[in-house]
């Protein structure tokens, strides 16, 4: 059985507790789901510090909360609010989330970075699930799963 990973890199979360505080975190989306992590998980078994499901998720920018920011509108309407590094870095977020969650898309002409936006197939073969991604992460899915 594999996963698809559509999309990996660094964005800025915003805070849950201080709206004000925005923090760095890497994250990742396979399949219909975005993980976060505090850094890029390495060889050993990592488990996301979080997740957000993105099925039927509604996902624009909010250039007016901030420069290059993207708002996840979850299943729950909670809203998430992520940070882009430049306006392109968001476009090929919103179309890897609008993609991920099954919305219609319209063709992004010009990925800012062919190794994000390039899906990999990620491997689960081990029992309990284990995530193997392209670069050795991996993590399992026993430590993370409801």
């Amino acid at each position: 059985m594999s996963q698809l990973c559509i999309k990996q890199g660094w964005l800025e979360k915003q805070g849950s507790v201080n709206l004000s505080n925005w923090h760095r975190r890497y994250f990742m989306i396979i399949n219909q789901t975005l993980y976060r992590f505090n850094s890029v998980p390495s060889g050993k078994a990592q488990p996301p510090k979080g997740e957000v499901s993105l099925k039927g998720c509604k996902v624009y920018n909010r250039t007016n909360v901030r420069p290059n920011c993207i708002a996840i509108e979850d299943y729950t309407g909670r809203e998430h609010l992520l940070v882009a590094s430049s306006l392109q870095e968001m476009n090929d977020w919103i179309y890897a989330i609008k993609k991920a969650s099954g919305a219609p898309t319209t063709p992004n002409p010009a990925p800012s970075h062919a190794k994000y936006t390039t899906e990999q197939t990620c491997d689960l073969t081990a029992s309990p699930l284990k995530i193997t991604l392209a670069g050795n992460i991996c993590w399992s899915l026993r430590h993370f799963k409801r």
